[in-house]
């Protein structure tokens, strides 16, 4: 079956593929998303209002697409658009000129870190696009690659961290990332051409009555450099925590397993979505976040709002919709989030049944 669904309306844009898409990019112009589907070796860049095709690209790597959630990722400029794959049994990254379709080049990585299988990684472009960081959260390492040289310059080992944390960030002439204990989240700077390990930058309070340290919680991370929010994924729970000001934003404790979130650049907009395929968005106010979007019908597995925060792509199985986000269903008064029933765990049950 191909074509629209009947309640995604006239006002929204949509494409179908023949399979999976798995990863959506937005450019930081806001005028591009790039795409990739499952078990399909080319990438699509698209016209971001339309969501017309402008180019495919034909990788030389294998883009292991279906085992990453972040693959592809734009320079500071929109020119470039880099991904992330394996070339003869090693992880490489492959570049493409957008304006001119060329390849920009391809850069092996000289290391064996990254290479476990399934491990989640992130990627950002310095902020002067000469460099690009990699965050290897399996191996505890963060990576720098020259541009110019295609060569990996520094590999620093990070401190341990009680919650899984995998972001990264450039900041003037160096990148930063997180760790998160039972009390405090630690930020954390690398330089570009220094020797020297990870210096501390600050520290600040971790939210309270979050149990870090259970056994059986399988929990979820997103962290927000500006503003300074960190949002919480756990059994039915989602957190969204202003470390600044150490005070609770969100805690909404009736979503059936929430999973992957995403912030708005400008901490306006959050959406979470959930095992069970459904996709909430909040909306900032002065006490904090509200209800702004409530789930329909149709299964999506990722939302990926805009740079600007006024478009936001939700990919579902085959088919991706594009809507403004002034136009989600707004809740009715008095709308609550459906109450789910807490189903008590056998003694020992796996906790890789969430993972």
């Amino acid at each position: 079956m191909r074509g629209l669904l009947p309640s995604w309306g006239q006002h929204t844009a949509a494409i179908t593929r023949p399979s999976e898409i798995t990863v959506a990019t937005w450019s930081p112009c806001n005028r591009f998303i790039a795409i990739t589907c499952d078990r399909v070796e080319t990438i699509d860049v698209l016209d971001s209002v339309t969501l017309q095709k402008l180019q495919t690209l034909n990788p030389q790597q294998e883009l292991w697409a279906s085992r990453a959630f972040l693959v592809l990722v734009f320079s500071p400029d929109s020119r470039i658009l880099t991904s992330l794959g394996s070339l003869d049994g090693k992880r490489s990254f492959e570049s493409w000129d957008l304006q001119t379709g060329d390849e920009a080049g391809i850069i092996r990585w000289e290391s064996s870190y990254g290479m476990k299988r399934g491990e989640d990684l992130t990627i950002t472009y310095s902020a002067n696009g000469k460099m690009i960081g990699v965050r290897c959260q399996g191996d505890n390492v963060i990576l720098i690659f020259d541009i110019a040289s295609a060569t990996q310059m520094h590999s620093y080992s990070t401190a341990n961290s009680i919650v899984p944390t995998n972001d990264i960030w450039a900041h003037e002439e160096s990148f930063r990332f997180t760790t998160v204990d039972p009390k405090t989240i630690t930020i954390w700077e690398v330089g570009f051409t220094s020797d020297a390990g990870p210096t501390r930058v600050e520290i600040l309070p971790a939210p309270e009555n979050i149990d870090f340290g259970h056994p059986k919680m399988d929990m979820y991370i997103k962290f927000l450099p500006d503003p300074c929010r960190l949002a919480l994924s756990f059994w039915d729970q989602v957190t969204v925590w202003d470390v600044q000001n150490s005070k609770s934003l969100l805690r909404c404790n009736s979503i059936s397993v929430p999973k992957l979130m995403h912030f708005s650049s400008d901490g306006r907009l959050f959406a979470c979505s959930t095992r069970g395929s459904e996709i909430y968005a909040w909306k900032e106010s002065p006490t904090g976040y509200t209800l702004h979007g409530v789930p329909e019908h149709e299964p999506h597995s990722m939302t990926v709002f805009s740079p600007n925060g006024e478009w936001n792509v939700a990919l579902g199985g085959s088919a991706m919709r594009l809507w403004r986000t002034n136009s989600f269903t707004t809740p009715p008064s008095g709308f609550n989030l459906p109450s789910r029933s807490r189903i008590p765990l056998p003694h020992g049950f796996p906790p890789q049944f969430f993972s």
